[in-house]
């Protein structure tokens, strides 16, 4: 069980304190699905257990979990709340941590600490060799809601799904996301996993789920006459293995048809390897809306583009390539995005 941090909230230290801080970091893991990387923690419970954001575990059930000794399991995702941001993995080996559900309410300026990964998708190298994962960070309560607990203990990307404690070393939230500035954190109150920890046994992750993504990028259309079109996309995938998406696109140069474009297309994902070297490869077949057809012009000629076609696409560290292609199996157009906003919500 975890006991008090409090040689970290009030500056002291001890060896006795230094081992309960390792509890608490002990307690602390890294949870990767597909091109995600998250923190999560082990929670009290008749099974294996880690707790972590919803949003770190979006794209389907099956998950990697690494301890702070570097020993790995995979776990499946077996309860979530999109509302609460929250997911509880269970795991097939029990660790010899597990953090202690708080039960009191928190009161403004109580002390509280945050443990994650931050900007760490891999343990970092050179001079930052042995820095970044499971670190520990502290603050106050600014505010408790309903749902969120908001705080003053810096969160950066990394520490989503990690734990808060609170002086007596009780798991009181998971972290959930930040607003601006460091210091405008949010965790979700611990009194929702309980709720989910609750549910009738065998727990079993609903199939529908997923999130939803911006990108811009830069497309160019036709074999012959190519003209380049600036473009954003939406997408929604399905736990990554299926996705919709429309597309609007405005003529760069060489093209007859200056009005947007705008094309729906949905289909398959396949993801090879975890964490941020990831490979997404996807194929479909895509219908672009509102106008039949459009051409591009070369000064030369002029090349009727299809309005309907197969698409196939790779997506690799926030950059992704689509290839367009006819009905005929003849190459009519090349899209490369970024992932930026990128996800913009979860559900």
């Amino acid at each position: 069980m975890i006991q008090g941090l409090a040689f970290v909230l009030m500056g002291l230290a001890s060896g006795q304190d230094l081992g309960q801080v390792q509890d608490m970091t002990g307690a602390t893991v890294r949870v990767v699905q597909g091109n995600t990387s998250c923190a999560g923690v082990w929670v009290a419970s008749t099974k294996p257990t880690v707790a972590t954001a919803y949003h770190c575990v979006t794209s389907g059930s099956r998950v990697r979990i690494t301890e702070r000794d570097g020993t790995v399991q995979w776990g499946r995702v077996t309860a979530r709340s999109a509302r609460h941001d929250l997911a509880l993995i269970t795991a097939e080996d029990a660790s010899e941590y597990a953090a202690e559900l708080g039960g009191k309410p928190l009161a403004q300026g109580e002390r509280v600490v945050a443990v994650g990964h931050p900007l760490a998708s891999e343990p970092p190298t050179g001079y930052l060799a042995g820095t970044l994962l499971w670190s520990v960070s502290e603050g106050v309560v600014s505010q408790v809601g309903d749902i969120a607990i908001q705080h003053t203990a810096p969160l950066a990307p990394g520490y989503s799904g990690g734990p808060l404690f609170n002086t007596e070393g009780q798991l009181v939230g998971i972290h959930s996301r930040r607003l601006g500035s460091p210091g405008l954190a949010f965790s979700t109150s611990v009194a929702h996993v309980s709720p989910l920890m609750e549910r009738d046994a065998p727990r079993k992750g609903a199939w529908f789920g997923g999130s939803v993504a911006a990108r811009p990028g830069l497309g160019v259309y036709g074999a012959s006459a190519a003209a380049t079109y600036f473009t954003l996309e939406l997408e929604a995938d399905i736990r990554e293995r299926f996705w919709l998406r429309i597309t609007g696109g405005a003529a760069g140069q060489d093209a007859s048809a200056q009005w947007p474009i705008w094309e729906a297309a949905a289909g398959f994902r396949h993801t090879l390897g975890h964490g941020p070297y990831a490979l997404s490869i996807d194929a479909g077949w895509s219908e672009r809306l509102l106008s039949s057809r459009f051409y591009l012009t070369n000064g030369r000629d002029e090349t009727d583009v299809p309005t309907r076609g197969f698409n196939t696409g790779l997506r690799f560290r926030g950059v992704g390539w689509r290839a367009n292609w006819s009905p005929g199996g003849q190459w009519t157009g090349f899209n490369m995005t970024v992932d930026w906003p990128g996800k913009l919500t979860v559900y």
